[in-house]
């Protein structure tokens, strides 16, 4: 099963899970969505005849996958796309606590020294059993 078959199975089920939480739950979209979805990834899962037993056709798929170039060169950018859409306004920022600029602060200062560690002392790293 190539990528495009997975992805459009992906879109149809969601869609088909977005239909029956409008229809029947009236739940509001993210969390009828989750319950449709676990309900249904349960039946899957049930052993005997009511059930269907995809484990070997899943494993396949899942094997077939190159999720590395899925995730950076596929995914990543829509990921982000969809973070950026919650952020309306420059303005939002003035309201930011100063816990949240305690915690930005720190995490980019981690960061910064976690790449100038691991990018730049590569072959002066000191020997330590955790790092490959």
């Amino acid at each position: 099963m190539q990528l495009f078959h997975i992805l459009a199975l992906l879109l149809t089920a969601a869609a088909v899970f977005s239909y029956i939480n409008h229809r029947f739950l009236k739940l509001p979209a993210v969390i009828g969505i989750m319950l449709v979805a676990l309900v249904f990834s349960l039946v899957l899962n049930l052993p005997g005849p009511s059930g269907i037993q995809l484990e070997q056709e899943v494993q396949e798929m899942l094997a077939s996958i190159d999720f590395d170039a899925t995730l950076l060169h596929g995914m990543l950018s829509f990921l982000l796309f969809a973070g950026a859409l919650h952020v309306t306004s420059i303005r939002r920022f003035h309201s930011f606590s100063p816990r949240a600029i305690q915690i930005l602060t720190w995490g980019g200062l981690r960061g910064g020294i976690w790449w100038r560690w691991h990018c730049h002392c590569q072959p002066a790293r000191y020997a330590t059993p955790w790092l490959p």
